[in-house]
């Protein structure tokens, strides 16, 4: 007989089932009334049956009597999630997060939270009302110490002084900053309006609730102080996980690990809705200080991270913000869209003069993007970045004294990577070539600079049509910067440079200028008309419409369905 084939045949059998047909999965899980206990005199949770639940690859289940469910999957390949579609006439769904991306193989049954349809929105409106109002009357609390003089006022300035970070003394200079902080704090009762329309308040404790029922009532004061009466952070640190060398003394040790994890977790929870209160109620510094003991006791939670960053940014705080950003990505994974989400905020907070982020943390946020390879829009995500930063710092020494080997990783990983609808090497493309281009000119490192050198020489272009793309592209997007944070002399400055670009261009370069600035001045003519800046949008327009003139003279068609947008 021939070995070989005994090995093969021996080593077949050996094989886990798994690998040789996949067994069915089930996915059990349960229906319950979105804070039916809380509403309930009797605190009684209300099962839902009758409700449809389907996934791909599984045949679909209904509730039972008890709100049960069980999903039977075929074919699932090992580490393969699913989403579930969940159906009830009349019902919407509350967590949605919590039923997409499952695994079904795990062992915790899925917990469905359904409430009668239109509650969320319902909830919303009315929660936005109420922290509106509270802000209102905060506002109107903080003008009438100011209007006096004592010690309260003294506290008061003190108070927003540090806030700004800069000296208050004036009443008039105060009332001004306390109206910009209320128009800024309106989103933000919009954003918790949106939190609290949502949440479970059946998973959480007594002084929880009852938090949260002085809330729903308008009385946020009252609220921040009975959460702060019962001594959270004490009962925290009271809370410490039971020390191992006394396990064998417990029987169920592991269970009381467990029990003691959940009940620091609805402690925490208190912890963050405090903060929340606190932010809503102006009392910044204490909700700096909740946050922070929030993410000591759960041991930096990816949401806490999160919100406690968002607070920061909110609170004027960019470069703190932005520490706290680098932070959610050394002990968390995320989502390219998260990461271009702050990457864009760090733009914008360098538009606003924030000079401190115009050194390395813009730089270090994109160079996190070339990581996530699955982002939605993958290639104008990356090559986005590779020009905001580039054409942010090509003016400034803080790219140059940035760490070479930093940035060469970056490219490096941006060469490698493929998106789904990317089929060619990014450095094929005009915008690939600008990133490549000015890289080079802060390399001091012969290889780099050859390396990058061959793939300018691979896309086919020459040196010279490489600058020119350089000067219109690098150009645009100051423009683009330009606009966003209102600078409208640098904008027009701008606009005079793509010009004088056309203007020197060569023949075989024209129609390529024309056409881009073409564009950007109907573009910006648009964003401008947006913007209620009607005369400033007519002048763009206009000069789109002459620009086109030249363009496409014998086309008036096209001519014609430009000139229709310009205002009248």
């Amino acid at each position: 007989m021939n070995t070989q084939f005994i090995i093969c045949t021996t080593l077949w059998l050996m094989l886990p089932a798994w690998l040789i047909a996949q067994k069915d999965t089930e996915l059990n899980g349960y229906v319950v009334e979105w804070n039916s206990g809380y509403y309930s005199a009797t605190g009684q949770i209300k099962k839902l049956s009758g409700v449809s639940i389907s996934a791909p690859k599984a045949k679909p289940a209904r509730s039972d009597d008890k709100g049960l469910f069980k999903l039977i999957f075929s074919d699932v390949e090992i580490g393969e999630s699913v989403s579930l579609t969940i159906e009830k006439p009349g019902y919407e769904v509350v967590n949605k997060k919590d039923i997409q991306d499952l695994f079904p193989n795990r062992k915790s049954p899925v917990k469905i939270l359904l409430c009668p349809q239109g509650t969320i929105d319902k909830n919303r409106a009315a929660y936005y009302e109420i922290n509106l109002a509270a802000l209102k009357k905060k506002l109107r609390d903080r003008i009438a110490l100011l209007e006096e003089d004592g010690k309260k006022k003294e506290e008061l300035l003190s108070e927003l002084s540090r806030q700004m970070k800069k000296q208050i003394s004036d009443k008039d200079e105060a009332i001004a900053l306390l109206l910009e902080q209320f128009e800024r704090m309106k989103t933000k009762a919009d954003e918790l309006s949106v939190n609290f329309s949502t949440q479970n308040l059946d998973d959480q404790s007594e002084t929880f609730q009852q938090a949260f029922t002085y809330y729903q009532q308008g009385d946020l004061e009252k609220a921040v102080y009975f959460l702060e009466s019962a001594k959270i952070p004490e009962t925290l640190e009271a809370r410490k996980p039971i020390d191992e060398k006394y396990s064998q003394k417990i029987a169920n040790y592991q269970d009381s690990l467990r029990i003691n994890d959940s009940l620091r977790t609805i402690e925490i929870n208190e912890l963050v809705f405090l903060a929340r209160l606190q932010y809503q109620t102006l009392e910044f510094e204490k909700a700096d200080s909740s946050y922070r003991l929030a993410l000591h006791y759960s041991h930096n939670n990816y949401d806490i991270l999160v919100e406690y960053a968002e607070f920061l940014y909110s609170d004027g705080r960019f470069s703190d913000a932005f520490k706290q950003f680098e932070a959610i990505f050394e002990n968390t994974t995320t989502t390219g869209d998260s990461i271009l989400s702050w990457y864009m905020k760090g733009i914008h907070s360098a538009m606003a003069g924030e000079n401190e982020l115009l050194d390395s943390q813009i730089v270090k946020l994109s160079m996190l993007l070339p990581r996530y390879k699955t982002m939605s829009a993958c290639e104008n995500y990356l090559l986005d970045a590779l020009i905001h930063t580039l054409t942010a710092f090509s003016d400034t020494e803080s790219l140059k004294s940035y760490s070479i080997k930093d940035i060469t990783a970056f490219y490096h990983t941006i060469d490698t990577v493929k998106c789904d609808n990317l089929t060619t090497d990014i450095f094929t493309s005009i915008k690939g070539v600008l990133g490549i281009y000015l890289l080079s000119q802060n390399i001091n490192d012969t290889e780099l600079r050859n390396y990058y050198s061959k793939k300018i020489e691979s896309t086919g272009i020459t040196d010279k049509r490489v600058s020119f793309i350089v000067n219109i592209l690098q150009y645009t997007q100051l423009a683009k910067f330009y606009l966003y944070s209102a600078d409208w002399n640098n904008l027009d400055s701008a606009f005079i440079k793509l010009d004088n670009i056309y203007s020197q261009a060569d023949t075989t370069l024209k129609r390529m200028a024309k056409t881009t600035i073409t564009s950007m001045y109907i573009e910006f003519g648009q964003e401008l008309l947006n913007l209620g800046l009607i005369d400033r949008s007519k002048l763009y327009f206009t000069k789109s419409t002459a620009l086109l003139e030249q363009l496409n003279p014998d086309d008036p068609i096209e001519r014609r369905s430009f000139i229709t947008i310009v205002p009248t």
